[in-house]
């Protein structure tokens, strides 16, 4: 990207969406979850430990990400209902396959660098960086007390998701792939899959009305509420102007 085709991009889709852009962009340069504007703004630091403080040992938070593991069954596709069905019951495999995604680089990031939230990852960056010694210990504290919601997150995503990647490894193999490149992509679409469905802390995935100050305090608990409504309004969009959908695999809808 360069001056010429934003501008370009300015033209096409306005000024607003070039921002969010720019936006996109400073996060995944600077490796942090603020729009350029609110970058050492102390609110942020103040809604931060308000969170950790309601999220700290909660359990209800726990309970509930395990919900999420559903999010991985399509309505058609390879990982339909009834291929779901048929995996969970082949023990053996999906064990092995649980096994895989619970150990693999993706998850251990979300439950040792909390990427499943904003706040989550910078209280936990908060640890390193922090000089009061106050708020070093309740950021310790608090990057503690998310022990639960992390680990059921990851409990979810690798419960839900084993039929999930053994379905589409069974799918791109039957297309000609041999087992190592339908094991490789099948992860990258199930890593895909999972950052869109869950809460992520991932720099592209979030807007900016999540990384500024208003929507630290209206969106807090709704962030991935945002990000499905993000998705259906693109559905909804895409739809509505007749464009074709490219899917993982070079195929359309």
């Amino acid at each position: 990207f360069n001056a010429d085709n934003m501008n370009k991009i300015e033209a096409v889709y306005g000024g607003q969406f070039r921002r969010a852009l720019e936006d996109i962009f400073f996060r995944m340069e600077e490796g942090v979850n603020r729009n350029q504007s609110q970058l050492n703004n102390p609110w942020l630091k103040w809604l931060n430990f308000a969170t950790g403080n309601v999220m700290f040992v909660n359990v209800r938070s726990a309970l509930l990400q395990s919900i999420s593991a559903t999010n991985f069954i399509e309505l058609t596709g390879p990982n339909n209902l009834l291929n779901t069905l048929a995996r969970v019951v082949d023990s053996k495999q999906w064990a092995e396959d649980f096994t895989t995604l619970w150990n693999s680089t993706f998850l251990k990031e979300r439950r040792s660098r909390g990427k499943i939230d904003i706040v989550q990852e910078e209280i936990q960056r908060t640890v390193a960086s922090e000089k009061d010694p106050f708020l070093r210990l309740a950021s310790l504290l608090q990057n503690k007390g998310y022990a639960p919601t992390r680990f059921m997150d990851s409990l979810a995503i690798a419960f839900g998701g084993a039929a999930y990647y053994r379905n589409l490894v069974n799918d791109y193999m039957g297309k000609g792939m041999d087992q190592v490149q339908a094991e490789r992509r099948a992860m990258r679409d199930f890593r895909e899959k999972a950052e869109a469905s869950q809460q992520s802390a991932r720099a592209d995935l979030i807007s900016q009305q999540q990384a500024s100050v208003m929507g630290r305090i209206f969106l807090t608990f709704q962030n991935v509420t945002m990000q499905y409504t993000r998705l259906g309004k693109k559905a909804l969009n895409d739809f509505r102007n007749g464009r074709r959908v490219r899917n993982a695999d070079g195929t359309f809808k």
